[in-house]
């Protein structure tokens, strides 16, 4: 949300179709995501399915053949009273727990065996055992939200935060790894894990020097979902975490790169403390920096973060602006890949949405050239996000740069978008013309020109052709829309656009004196008392 001071400031310079709120738009609708879904779900948790076998000589189960009956006889096995079976039955547990694809989670949790398994994280007189268990939880946890809740309500998030100060390595990264499955699981259950006290913990091991690089991996992915999800987690729950994510963002380390983007990206999707926050960790040059990353799995959350910092107030925006992030937002927008071009439109017009002189920036780096190819040949998404760019631009009817904006083609991409199947896109479109016409207009009538000269254009590209069309439209802001202006641009009356027929409407006449003027037929018959609507 905008603050209160912009929303008043802009209120009065934002039409309906383009209001205040979605000038600056944060991403709450599935449609603006910019990962796809499976591969979202597949970083949110993860199962570790590479099992060390050289540890033990337990010979192993056929996984290829599990049976309820095995399950239920390997979870009555952990009931023993003896050490060395209890191992085995686990172990045998976390080995088809980590059968790559389809695990049985739910055939394991039916045999009651996961209370068990928590219980054995108590066992630090056997730390293997401890180990196995909370390896099989992990996986448990990686599964459903019912079946996380499983472990979830068994106990299991105490004791693994209480693991993530023993003095193995591996039982530490195993504990953050279940932590983080459960913490990725909602919201709900990331507020529970930190509730029960996991970042000193977890900052200890990201801040050593002596973890090794798997742990720091797993300490920042899991956490990159304790920021992640919708309500967003209390600032002070993670906020001592971002100076510790604004160091690790200096790695090479692809994996830990991009874990530590996407949790940046995460925080920044928020409130505008939210976001200075981040700023104040000294992040903002360094994100700026990894939009030119080759990689896509950096590139991406980079510019996730970049453009959520840019939907702040106008000087946050400013601070990404004063970084450069304008020539990235130049090549970003005619890179190959569709989500890339979305994601950077979508900023360019959470930046057009800030001021005039922050529009002035993006016309400065030849930015609504690309646009106007967007609006005419991107994909519908992309095209939906350049058309907010550009209308925003328009907004502030700066005529030096509505001239630029029509130089670099716009009117004719904005003309055909009012055939568009969205009543939403064609409601912006026509409020992207309107104030280009107003601008017009104001030409006109202060001399600066004989006439409006865009008014012609518009009729160039058979928009008096479509706008007449749309007051047949089913929504009614939309053919009210186009009766507007209709009326204001083109000396159409109401009546007059219900009653001429197609080929009647008003003719452009070129005069001596290269003003416009329009003539309209004049045996239309006017019903007496007018229309009813």
């Amino acid at each position: 949300m905008l603050s209160r001071n912009k929303q008043e400031q802009r209120k009065s310079s934002f039409k309906k179709a383009v209001s205040a709120d979605e000038s600056r738009r944060k991403r709450e609708e599935a449609c603006n995501e910019i990962r796809k879904n499976k591969r979202e779900e597949s970083l949110m948790k993860r199962r570790v399915v590479a099992p060390d076998e050289s540890q033990t000589t337990i010979e192993p189960v056929d996984i290829s053949n599990v049976t309820p009956e095995l399950l239920t006889k390997l979870s009555q096995a952990t009931l023993s009273n003896d050490p060395t079976i209890q191992l085995e039955a686990t172990t045998q547990l976390r080995r088809i727990l980590s059968i790559e694809k389809h695990p049985p989670i739910a055939d394991v949790i039916k045999t009651g065996v996961v209370p068990r398994l928590v219980q054995f994280l108590t066992f630090e007189i056997t730390p293997k055992l401890q180990y196995e268990a909370a390896w099989a939880l992990t996986n448990i946890a990686s599964g459903s939200s019912e079946q996380t809740m499983v472990v979830i309500n068994s106990g299991a998030v105490p004791l693994f935060v209480k693991m993530m100060n023993a003095s193995d390595e591996e039982m530490r990264e195993q504990a953050v790894w279940g932590l983080g499955n459960i913490a990725g699981d909602s919201p709900q259950a990331r507020d529970y894990v930190l509730g029960c006290g996991i970042m000193t913990p977890l900052l200890s091991i990201l801040n050593s020097s002596t973890s090794k690089i798997t742990l720091i991996r797993n300490g920042a992915w899991c956490f990159s979902n304790l920021c992640r999800g919708k309500p967003q987690p209390k600032l002070a729950d993670v906020q001592d975490g971002l100076p510790v994510m604004a160091r690790l963002l200096q790695t090479t380390d692809t994996e830990l790169l991009t874990d530590v983007l996407w949790a940046f990206s995460y925080i920044s999707d928020g409130p505008d403390q939210n976001i200075q926050a981040v700023l104040n960790t000294g992040a903002a040059p360094r994100l700026v920096e990894l939009l030119g990353s080759n990689s896509f799995s950096i590139q991406t959350p980079a510019l996730r973060a970049v453009g959520n910092i840019i939907t702040g107030t106008d000087t946050q925006t400013q601070v990404m602006l004063d970084l450069g992030v304008l020539p990235y937002l130049y090549k970003l927008l005619q890179s190959q890949r569709k989500a890339i071009r979305k994601e950077a439109a979508w900023t360019v017009s959470n930046i057009t949405a800030g001021n005039a002189s922050q529009t002035q920036l993006v016309i400065a780096n030849s930015i609504f050239p690309l646009l106007a190819n967007l609006l005419s040949n991107g994909e519908y998404d992309v095209k939906k996000e350049a058309l907010y760019a550009v209308t925003n631009a328009t907004t502030w009817k700066n005529p030096k740069q509505v001239r630029h904006l029509v130089d670099a083609g716009m009117i004719k991409p904005l003309v055909e978008l009012l055939s568009a199947p969205d009543p939403k896109m064609i409601l912006v479109a026509l409020d992207g013309l309107e104030n280009i016409l107003l601008v017009g207009q104001q030409l006109a009538s202060k001399g600066t020109a004989p006439s409006n000269p865009y008014t012609v254009i518009v009729e160039e590209f058979e928009g008096i052709d479509k706008l007449e069309e749309l007051q047949s439209h089913e929504n009614s802001e939309v053919y009210q829309k186009a009766i507007k202006i209709l009326e204001a641009h083109f000396n159409a009356s109401e009546e007059e656009n219900m009653m001429v027929p197609n080929n009647a409407f008003p003719l452009v006449q070129q005069q001596p004196n290269n003003q416009l003027a329009f003539s309209f037929g004049s045996n239309v018959s006017m019903p007496s008392g007018g229309f009813v609507f």
